[in-house]
């Protein structure tokens, strides 16, 4: 009688579970969501996203619906571009940053609201092509397909320091190139393909309650054991200054993004026949801004890099640090989401207004 009760306890309890999961239970969908959305590899971007709608969760712990063009273009519900006498058209290329969280909290986003504000004759219509855990590379394939497909009078590309350590440590054994040694396609890597189909099984699994528990056993057993096998070892000097001799360790490194960054820009230059028409972007970090732990502020090594190559292609660079350090240093923790890197909605305001300010003396647009 005692293991009946204890049986139909457990099966009641397990139905409980999947009613609840069912139902959406706020806590178990945030984690469900969080592993359990699809990785849309490429083999020409690594990873995209696919035309259409998807849920993820945001650093913050907030939900956020994007939804994606065929092209990889950001689509906002908004109408945003209403009867204006004249079309200007700016392609956006970045990572996660530019991607953005909730609508009106992404950077072309306000960006956009600044430059329509300021003229108020021309639709100013800004495309968002940033995704997460984009680098220079897969800018490079997206400027071959975008450019000829959108034809944008204006292009802006946010360099940063998660772009040094991708180029680095997870796109360069991947990258595909022609006879030319140009950048053709980024493949996706080994681990990226083994996770997917790990997750494949996941979602083909027949309850939720099934799917809960094998994504609790990717996420804590099987993608542990993918990085350990294939993830190289990713040196965080880059970021944080220890010692004076960074720049000597991090030769090779160096010298190897600053090529992609090069081979970006001479694409650039290529497709838009003007290289006037590019702004190369970089935004801080928040230990740029405010000291780290240690008493340190974080080298400006890949800033000055990729003001280097854009020194040497005679292309505009606008660096944000030096503003920000300006105007946020004693509050800079209220720009960035706690516990992560990423900027909060009032860090991608401030970001973005220093961005048009300085666009805005770039560009030469009739008001």
């Amino acid at each position: 009688m005692r293991i009946r009760r204890l049986l139909l306890s457990f099966l009641l309890s397990i139905i409980g579970l999947e009613a609840a999961l069912y139902l959406g239970d706020p806590l178990i969908e945030k984690f469900f969501i969080s592993i359990h959305n699809p990785l849309h590899t490429s083999y020409s971007l690594n990873h995209r996203p696919i035309p259409g709608s998807e849920k993820a969760l945001l650093p913050d712990g907030t939900f956020v619906t994007y939804t994606y063009d065929q092209n990889g273009i950001r689509k906002y519900s908004q109408n945003r571009n209403s009867q204006r006498l004249a079309k200007f058209k700016i392609l956006f290329l970045g990572d996660s940053f530019i991607q953005g969280g909730q609508e009106q909290d992404s950077i072309p986003f306000q960006l956009e609201t600044i430059l329509e504000s300021t003229y108020p004759k021309v639709d100013v219509q800004i495309f968002n092509a940033g995704y997460s855990s984009y680098s220079v590379s897969l800018y490079t394939v997206q400027a071959n397909t975008l450019i000829p497909l959108l034809q944008p009078d204006f292009i802006i590309v946010d360099i940063d320091e998660t772009d040094f350590s991708d180029e680095n440590y997870r796109y360069a054994a991947v990258r595909q190139v022609n006879d030319q040694g140009r950048t053709v396609a980024v493949a996706p890597d080994v681990q990226t393909l083994e996770l997917e189909r790990a997750m494949d099984q996941v979602r083909a699994l027949p309850t939720r309650l099934h799917k809960v528990i094998g994504a609790f056993r990717v996420k804590f057993y099987t993608l542990p054991r993918l990085r350990k096998r294939h993830t190289r070892p990713r040196p965080r000097a880059y970021l944080q200054k220890t010692d004076s001799d960074i720049y000597r360790r991090l030769e090779r490194e160096i010298l190897y993004f600053k090529r992609q960054v090069t081979e970006l820009g001479e694409v650039l230059i290529e497709r838009l026949g003007d290289r006037r028409k590019i702004l190369f972007a970089h935004h801080p970090h928040l230990n740029h801004l405010t000291p780290d732990p240690t008493g340190k502020l974080w080298p400006a090594l890949v800033s000055e890099t990729v003001r280097g190559a854009a020194s040497s292609l005679h292309i505009e660079y606008f660096d944000a640090t030096p503003d920000m350090r300006e105007c946020c240093e004693h509050s800079a923790k209220q720009l960035y989401i706690a516990g992560d890197m990423h900027f909060n909605a009032e860090g991608m305001r401030t970001y973005s207004s220093f961005l048009a300010k300085h666009l805005l003396l770039q560009l030469n647009l009739k008001r």
